[in-house]
């Protein structure tokens, strides 16, 4: 199995080099490199060379996730105020995956003061005292649904 290398910022100053060096001193094949840039069209050149150019910007997640075949969409569904500094929240995150192979995604969550998982449709893991994680399985060209409630006392 071969490596793939992927290279965020490409068109930036540093990235040219990064790739330039990977390609030219290193002996790295062009196919072996996906590029991420804002304006992937300036890597026009590369691309005519069997390199992959991918439109990824840090400032608008959906972007990423489109640049690697994978999208999520999180909602809130419902919240309920159990008491004065006790809340419930329900939410959904629909995970799609445009590429041919399964993916495996984490769902990360930051929960703030004490807070207890009270229903999920698949098991999470209590990362820390203030993170969840669930490890979601999306098929190839498919999508995987996780819903849960979390009680949350400030």
């Amino acid at each position: 199995m071969s490596e793939t290398i992927l290279v965020t910022g490409a068109t930036g100053q540093l990235g040219q080099r990064v790739v330039h060096h990977l390609l030219e001193t290193q002996g790295v094949a062009p196919e072996s490199l996906i590029l991420l840039s804002r304006d992937p069209g300036k890597l026009s050149d590369l691309s005519a060379r069997g390199v992959q150019a991918r439109i990824g910007d840090f400032d608008d997640a959906a972007s990423l996730g489109q640049a690697f075949d994978v999208t999520a969409q999180r909602v809130q569904t419902d919240v309920q105020k159990v008491s004065a500094d006790v809340t419930e929240t329900a939410w959904e995150v629909r995970l799609k995956n445009g590429g041919d192979d399964a993916a495996k995604v984490l769902v990360n969550e930051a929960f703030a003061g004490e807070w207890l998982v009270l229903e999920e449709s698949q098991r999470h893991d209590k990362r820390d005292a203030s993170h969840a994680g669930w490890t979601v399985q999306v098929p190839g060209k498919g999508e995987a649904v996780l819903r849960y409630r979390v009680r949350i006392k400030l």
